[in-house]
């Protein structure tokens, strides 16, 4: 329940914190990997461009398992992923407040905030949430508030393939 503490996470590798585009995180990979039991999140895409994350398994996850977090992740391959069993953080340890449970909101396997990602041949199944929640914001999020991009405005990569099931909120949310 410690914000940054997370199994697998970019941080800030795409942008400064004024802002400014450092650049694409070409060829940083997470591929055919486990994680589970995680007490808070999976795999964290924080202010980070250009990542391929495939083949991955999430399972017993409080949190949000898949995270894209600022808004600002752009470029990003999600492919070949399953989120399994998302649960709610224990009081005193959800980081947000859409990872409690509430009407439509919980823990989600994918958390999407820009749509300027692949995201295909992806499984969500017994989330807490829901399977996948696009959340795309018109301002950025966080430390990359600064970073002049508009997420509800930004054209839509590949959303295919991907298939949801057994949540508690809908299998696609779109925010």
């Amino acid at each position: 329940g410690v914000t940054g503490r997370y199994p697998i996470h970019w941080h800030l590798l795409s942008y400064s914190s004024t802002g400014a585009l450092l650049g694409d995180a070409i060829g940083h990979e997470l591929r055919n990997s486990t994680i589970w039991n995680s007490a808070n999140r999976c795999v964290v895409i924080h202010a980070t461009n250009g990542v391929t994350v495939r083949n991955n398994i999430c399972q017993d996850i409080k949190g949000h398992a898949f995270f894209l977090e600022d808004a600002v992740e752009r470029r990003n391959v999600l492919e070949g992923n399953l989120a399994l069993t998302t649960r709610v953080p224990a009081d005193g340890r959800v980081l947000q407040v859409h990872e409690k449970q509430v009407f439509e909101v919980g823990p989600s396997g994918f958390w999407l905030t820009n749509p300027d990602n692949t995201v295909r041949d992806n499984l969500a199944a017994d989330n807490q949430g829901n399977g996948f929640w696009m959340a795309f914001p018109e301002k950025t999020l966080g430390l990359s508030a600064a970073v002049p991009i508009q997420p509800y405005r930004t054209i839509h990569g590949p959303f295919e393939n991907n298939t949801a099931h057994s949540a508690r909120g809908p299998g696609l949310m779109f925010d």
